[in-house]
């Protein structure tokens, strides 16, 4: 998932684009992000006021441009947990659906309430990104130390 939306939009394409022909030349399926989410994510903080929301007129020629096969959008959701309560806008993610096929994802799933969920699913988003929920499991879990296996694999 190249993600260029640090960028302004003529970098973001420039660099999605170029991840997307690596990644495809491998056999690989293409996320790319459109908008800049506020929040936390890969040791990256994005404050309020620099977010950007999804602009629907850029979407056609993002994904032409870039041959992305998925869509990140940036509807008022947010990377780590909501700091209030989540506002989401789904005319505009509506305005996005319209713009293109390719399937649309949801980041910052985590913290949505089911009904959010549900009106995301209604505009056509089949894919929800969470971290949350699965970081917190995992620091949760003590560490399992088993004994050396050498035909043991560890599939991740």
């Amino acid at each position: 998932m190249p993600d260029g939306s640090i960028y302004n939009y003529r970098a973001n394409v420039g660099s999605t684009q170029l991840r997307a022909q690596t990644i495809k030349n491998n056999k690989g399926f293409v996320e790319g992000e459109l908008g800049r989410f506020s929040g936390s994510e890969d040791d990256i903080t994005i404050e309020d006021h620099k977010a950007l929301l999804t602009d629907p007129l850029q979407v056609v020629d993002f994904v032409s441009s870039t041959t992305i096969d998925a869509l990140a959008t940036c509807v008022g959701n947010v990377h780590g947990e909501y700091l209030s309560e989540p506002k989401l806008d789904f005319q505009l993610l509506y305005r996005i659906r319209e713009a293109t096929e390719i399937p649309l994802v949801t980041h910052g799933a985590s913290g949505l309430s089911n009904e959010m969920i549900s009106e995301c699913i209604h505009a056509g988003i089949p894919k929800f990104n969470v971290n949350i929920e699965l970081s917190q499991a995992f620091f949760k879990t003590p560490p399992v130390i088993a004994p050396f296996n050498p035909s043991f694999k560890i599939l991740w």
